[in-house]
């Protein structure tokens, strides 16, 4: 590999930013604990650095979710530190499904749909679905839009996905179920596949219906999820 080429491609290329700034009062689960910063060493105080305390829920913000999220290990379940860092990054197909209603859910035939325009979805291939929900995300009470009604992925559009082994499914929602789901089909569907799960992605209308997504998460023992940096470049 010519590492000069690969940095000159990259340096020449679109970056978009997928993540949400993790701040103040953004949108979380109800039952998650809740991103705080909290000041540890200031300058101001006479500390020689500015040093914070973070508390996070693992699923905070743009995060990934691992298979553990709903499978314990004896379930085939894996932990976030389980997973090689090759996982978290590929090929990238982004679809507008920014037609579907907050009450309705993406089916087979709305992907079969988008494969008949721009090609089918392969092996390894990473596919975020946009809703056009990146906009609602906002610290509350504004973003409190985000976490109501919002489409998702029916099961049967999770098993189409997971026959044809992609690496990882993404959503500009709070949930890659929609918000009326009682038994997270999706989830069950995809994560037991080896198949992550990446939640409340930022930007998706920026970016072509082909990029290269990187969403490295922290290397958490035992992690059900992480916090992502999430881009695409194109």
């Amino acid at each position: 590999m010519d590492l000069n080429q690969l940095a000159g491609i990259i340096n020449d290329a679109h970056i978009t930013e997928l993540s949400h700034v993790l701040e103040k009062d953004i949108p979380g689960w109800p039952t998650h604990a809740h991103y705080l910063l909290n000041p540890w060493e200031k300058k101001a105080w006479g500390n020689t650095a500015n040093n914070f305390a973070i508390t996070m829920g693992e699923h905070n913000g743009t995060h990934l979710d691992a298979s553990f999220h709903f499978f314990e290990k004896n379930e085939g379940g894996k932990s976030m530190e389980a997973y090689p860092a090759q996982k978290f990054m590929g090929k990238c197909v982004k679809m507008d499904m920014t037609h579907i209603a907050p009450d309705a859910l993406v089916y087979k035939s709305d992907i079969t749909k988008w494969e008949d325009q721009y090609g089918p979805v392969e092996k390894d291939d990473i596919v975020c679905m946009c809703f056009g929900w990146g906009k609602y995300f906002k610290p509350l009470p504004e973003g409190k839009k985000y976490t109501e009604r919002w489409p998702g992925l029916s099961e049967e559009g999770a098993i189409y996905l997971a026959e044809k082994q992609i690496k990882m499914a993404g959503v500009d929602t709070f949930a890659i179920d929609a918000s009326f789901s009682k038994n997270n089909e999706a989830h069950k569907v995809l994560l037991p596949k080896d198949i992550l799960v990446v939640e409340c992605l930022a930007n998706l209308e920026q970016i072509p219906e082909q990029a290269y997504f990187i969403g490295l998460p922290l290397r958490i023992d035992g992690g059900s999820g992480s916090p992502i940096r999430a881009v695409a470049i194109w």
